[in-house]
C-alpha cells in the first residue's frame, strides 16, 4: 500500500510538472509564435519582391543575355589554344629544368621508347 501511495504521489508530481510545462509551451507559442509567423510572413513577402525584380531584370535584358552567351561560345577556341600553349610551356620548362645546358645548347636528345 505504501508503494502504491508513493507511486500515486510521483504520478501527481509528474502531472503537475507536465501541466506547468504545457502552460509554458502555450505561453511561448502565444507570444513568440506570433513573432515567428510574422517574421516568416515578412521573409516571404521580401522573397516575392526579390523574385519579381529578378524576373523583370531577366525579361528586360533577355537580348543582352543571349548575346553574352553567344560571346562566351566564341571564347572556346581561344581557351583551347591557351591550354595547348600552356601545355607546351610546361613541357619546355620541365625539359629545361631537367637538363638546362643540354636543352639550351641543343644536345638534348629525345629519348626513344624501347620495349
Amino acid at each position: 500500500m505504501q508503494q502504491l501511495a508513493s507511486v500515486g504521489k510521483q504520478a501527481s508530481t509528474m502531472m503537475e510538472q507536465t501541466s506547468a510545462l504545457m502552460r509554458n509551451a502555450n505561453g511561448l507559442l502565444n507570444d513568440q509564435g506570433k513573432q515567428v509567423f510574422g517574421s516568416a510572413d515578412q521573409a516571404m513577402k521580401s522573397l516575392e519582391q526579390s523574385t519579381a525584380t529578378i524576373n523583370k531584370l531577366l525579361t528586360t535584358n533577355q537580348d543582352s543575355l543571349n548575346s553574352g552567351m553567344q560571346g562566351l561560345n566564341g571564347l572556346a577556341p581561344a581557351v583551347r589554344e591557351l591550354r595547348e600553349t600552356l601545355t607546351s610551356l610546361r613541357t619546355i620548362s620541365q625539359r629545361l629544368e631537367a637538363n638546362p645546358s643540354g636543352y639550351l645548347l641543343g644536345s638534348d636528345k629525345n629519348k626513344e621508347f624501347t620495349p
